[in-house]
């Protein structure tokens, strides 16, 4: 078989020739599409469900989030393993499949099974940002003399988030500690059943109550003037004009109860 091929080659060397440059130009075209990275990614499709649950210890966060989440996701199309983990006020589940399934059917395939998870009210599971499971992962904390938990808190999701998002190569930024700036609102038993006002009716009165209304617009002449009802919430004053009810043509606000 060796000699009938040598031979070969010494009768056609033209041949010879023209395959074997066909073989360097391949070599040459492959080496140059060939990717070159000093840290190769060679991790699995992975997709990462991340759910925040403030103030509840890791028994609570484990009960009422990632358990009823594994279970949810358990069986999804081509995964191959799901990890989890739980800690103070957080859930954290990545869920890994086949080898050459397309990262973007992978998050759909878990963005339709999340809607479906029985899950304490308030609480939204997110899907982490598309990114490789090699990147770097920083953390840092905000510390002010004289500033409130709340006010670090403000500072960190509506200053500093905002601008480590523009930085490229950032793909997302997981705010956790801290307070939420809110407004409280106390009720008055006595004066609710005075009123015979029901707390189901303070909670809609406000979520309506911080809204602004389009009314259309008026002609005069040529011109068109816009008609805006503007009732977003501006001071923790403005609240207790939220109209709960009426009584007798009166309007009954948030202060008289």
């Amino acid at each position: 078989m060796v000699r009938r091929v040598a031979a070969f080659a010494l009768e056609q060397p033209l041949f010879v020739a023209l395959l074997l440059v066909l073989f360097v130009a391949g070599g040459v075209a492959a080496f140059h599409a060939l990717p070159v990275e000093a840290f190769p990614d060679v991790a699995d499709v992975q997709v990462t469900v991340i759910t925040l649950f403030p103030g509840h210890a890791p028994e609570e966060v484990e009960k009422q989030i990632t358990i009823p989440l594994e279970i949810a996701l358990a069986g999804v199309p081509h995964a191959v393993r799901l990890f989890s983990h739980t800690q103070f006020g957080l859930s954290y589940l990545t869920l890994t499949f086949d080898d050459g399934v397309d990262d973007y059917f992978a998050r759909q395939r878990v963005q339709e099974r999340l809607p479906d998870v029985d899950l304490p009210s308030g609480v939204t599971p997110s899907i982490a940002p598309l990114s490789t499971p090699v990147g770097e992962l920083y953390r840092y904390e905000l510390r002010g003399g004289g500033q409130s938990p709340t006010d670090l808190r403000t500072l960190q999701d509506w200053v500093v988030a905002r601008a480590l998002l523009t930085v490229p190569g950032v793909a997302d930024v997981v705010t956790m500690g801290g307070f939420v700036k809110q407004y409280e609102v106390k009720l008055d038993t006595t004066r609710l059943r005075a009123y015979d006002v029901g707390l189901q009716q303070v909670l809609v009165a406000l979520s309506r109550g911080n809204a602004n209304a389009g009314g259309s617009y008026l002609e005069e002449g040529e011109q068109q003037y816009l008609v805006r009802g503007l009732g977003l919430l501006r001071s923790p004053a403005d609240i207790s004009h939220i109209v709960v009810a009426e009584r007798q043509g009166t309007p009954l606000s948030i202060g008289d109860v």
